[in-house]
């Protein structure tokens, strides 16, 4: 049962590196970022979260698309395999933003507002929603989050240089990039609440697959980008084949 899970999970995953994949070169280099980056952590450890991460990927392409019927269908889908999507809900309704100031004022909004509103929902909803006492009771997570993580790092200097080169990124990678701020914006905001800060994380993330599909075809971009899949590759084959740490 487990091994098909997985199954499903690797080909809704392969069916969105294929769908923007715009050569044979380009989902060759897709398919081992992700087999390296995200194979490990997700279809290998957290199954239900796998599958819901496909899903999202889906649903967000037909949200994309102007499909927002099927994008709901999906993306509700997605919920019922693990309610943490719901965290990517902004995922749905932020994609038209391409100022590169509102990204920046948006970014600033979504961590402020996980700041102060994760401590409300801490204090008022935990003694009606189980799911929540039982993440108090054991310290809302065993292992706290390093901000400032090499992984982390890595994520930092490739938004950095897309914002600095805003005007050259596509409108596709903008909306990857306006993902990745959210997510770090809700990391950053969560981070006395070490589970949901790490899923968060992981949720938003997957949209680096979409960035480097579209960003490899320019031709101008290619080593910057390839420099970011290179260094991914290196950092997260240590810590997943060598060091062992599935969760840092």
């Amino acid at each position: 049962v487990y091994s098909w899970f997985v199954i499903a999970a690797m080909l809704l995953k392969g069916r969105i590196i294929y769908t923007y994949s715009a050569s044979q070169r380009i989902f060759i280099v897709l398919a081992v970022f992700y087999f390296i980056r995200y194979f490990p952590l997700h279809e290998l450890t957290q199954l239900r979260a796998a599958c819901a991460l496909a899903l999202l990927l889906i649903a967000t392409n037909y949200f994309w698309k102007g499909n927002k019927f099927s994008g709901i269908i999906i993306f509700s889908t997605a919920l019922m395999f693990h309610m943490s999507t719901a965290f990517a809900i902004p995922a749905l309704f932020f994609f038209k933003i391409t100022k590169r100031w509102l990204v920046i004022i948006i970014g600033i909004g979504f961590f402020t507002i996980a700041s102060l509103g994760a401590s409300i929902v801490s204090i008022y909803l935990t003694s009606y929603i189980t799911v929540l006492s039982a993440y108090e009771s054991q310290g809302w997570g065993e292992w706290a989050p390093n901000p400032f993580a090499i992984t982390i790092i890595l994520d930092w200097a490739m938004i950095v240089f897309s914002l600095v080169k805003w005007n050259s990124i596509t409108l596709l990678m903008k909306r990857a990039i306006v993902l990745e701020i959210i997510g770090m914006a809700l990391f950053y905001g969560l981070l006395d609440f070490p589970a949901f800060a790490s899923r968060v994380r992981d949720i938003y993330s997957i949209f680096w697959l979409i960035y480097i599909a579209d960003g490899l075809q320019l031709k101008k971009l290619r080593i910057p980008i390839m420099s970011f899949v290179t260094s991914s590759l290196l950092v997260y084959s240590y810590i997943y084949f060598i060091k062992g740490d599935f969760f840092k």
